[in-house]
């Protein structure tokens, strides 16, 4: 019927450090941090074992960890260094709609018509990507804003599990996602939330949509919205479900 497609998030952990690295020749055994105006953009597993942390400022950065390799933000570079992924993972799934460099989704549907099962697909995936030179992990869930959170945690959603799955998440996975909204105002929430004493996306969920849209605005009630069971969208702000490449929404 009307129903809209499911959604797979792609994941490439650590993107624009591993493109940075790639692209300025240092070995993947340095501490790397990308850095931008706000502060770190994003960093290695290396430089996190010694407490460098996306959000820190630079001064922050360096001071806890000196030896750190810092390289300016650019988009330009990450988009080079990912598009062999992008056409890897064009080559085995249809569809595929690029939210960052490194982020990818499509919709589940077409997928399982090319290739069978849940599992099939995250194997034709992971292999695609690995075989472009890095890694990833697959989010699957109804709505993108879950299958893009559910992928940092490799988590395939059964339909309807949406809301489930995002109420046991901390307030703070709202801004891990730049993609899935402005960081500075959704970090803004976050640190409104937790002096309220609101500590999970259920929590969050629980409030009255009206007390959340008068206190929070539209982004708040966006933020809140997916952890409510369903009927459920996507945050105001975040692109809908992608559509298979060819066709209507199946």
């Amino acid at each position: 019927g009307g129903r809209r497609p499911r959604v797979r998030a792609v994941w490439c952990p650590d993107g624009p450090a591993v493109a940075a690295a790639r692209a300025e020749g240092h070995g993947l055994h340095l501490p790397l941090a990308v850095v931008g105006p706000r502060g770190v953009l994003a960093c290695n597993a290396v430089a996190r074992g010694v407490g460098v942390r996306r959000g820190l400022r630079r001064r922050e950065a360096q001071f806890r960890c000196p030896e750190l390799v810092v390289v300016a933000a650019d988009p330009g570079r990450d988009a080079v260094w990912f598009e062999p992924v992008v056409q890897a993972l064009d080559a085995v799934v249809p569809g595929i709609e690029v939210l960052r460099p490194g982020l990818f989704v499509f919709s589940a549907a077409g997928a399982l018509r090319f290739h069978g099962g849940v599992e099939e697909v995250v194997t034709r995936v992971v292999d695609a990507v690995a075989a472009a030179g890095t890694e990833c992990q697959v989010g699957l869930a109804d709505e993108l804003p879950t299958a893009v959170l559910g992928a940092r945690g490799s988590a395939l959603l059964e339909p309807g599990g949406d809301a489930g799955y995002l109420s046991g998440l901390p307030v703070e996975a709202l801004v891990v996602e730049p993609a899935l909204g402005d960081p500075d105002e959704l970090s803004e929430l976050v640190g409104l939330l937790r002096r309220l004493g609101v500590r999970t996306l259920g929590d969050f969920a629980a409030l009255p949509p009206r007390d959340v849209a008068t206190r929070f605005g539209g982004g708040g009630a966006g933020g809140a919205r997916p952890a409510r069971p369903p009927p459920g969208g996507a945050p105001a702000g975040c692109p809908r479900a992608p559509r298979p490449a060819g066709g209507p929404p199946g």
